[in-house]
């Protein structure tokens, strides 16, 4: 059994002077300051994807090529969306006037029903007496029920047209965010 501690024993010993040694020639052989370690660098790849479709006309960057964040990489043919803006413009202001015809049609039959409905009510006490015929009361009937129609009618004319005005808004927000999304810049941090 001592045979055996004095061989563990000796063995620890030869270890502990192998790692003091090889501790002390490392040490020496490096500057200070200096860490060697093993390991492997990987890049980062970032895959560049626009918000709009379109064809590129301008790039600024090659694949590989080191990016700062906020560098523009590529710009985007405006010229489709451009003409797809001002379309967009026109017809909103095509259904901003829809509008105005509308509110003026609906003041003209507002205008017309004041005085049919006088005429109405003037026929209706005159028929009573029968002062007027029953054909010419159902003429001023139907001229008073006519222009209330044009009432409603104008008025869901307005409904609509602003309807229709307020979605080509949204169409031409639309249209100019996507102007602005020709330019693709970097966003790599």
């Amino acid at each position: 059994m001592r045979s055996r501690l004095k061989k563990i024993a000796i063995f620890f010993i030869i270890i502990s002077i192998l790692v003091s040694y090889l501790l002390i020639v490392k040490k020496k052989n490096y500057k200070e300051g200096l860490i060697f370690l093993s390991g492997r660098i990987e890049g980062r790849e970032i895959n560049v994807s626009p918000k709009i479709q379109g064809r590129i006309i301008k790039l600024y960057k090659e694949e590989g090529e080191k990016v700062s964040p906020g560098e523009l990489l590529c710009e985007i043919d405006s010229e489709q969306l451009s003409a797809r803006y001002k379309a967009t413009a026109e017809t909103a202001q095509a259904y901003y006037f829809a509008i105005a015809q509308a509110k003026a049609n609906l003041m003209k039959a507002q205008a017309s029903y004041e005085k049919v409905k006088k005429d109405y009510e003037r026929y209706i006490g005159l028929l009573k007496e029968e002062l007027v015929s029953k054909s010419e009361f159902d003429r001023v009937k139907m001229q008073y029920e006519s222009t209330l129609a044009d009432i409603e009618a104008a008025n869901k004319a307005i409904v609509q047209a602003e309807a229709s005005y307020r979605a080509s808004e949204q169409r031409l927000k639309e249209a100019q965010a996507d102007l602005k999304e020709t330019k693709i810049y970097s966003t790599t941090q």
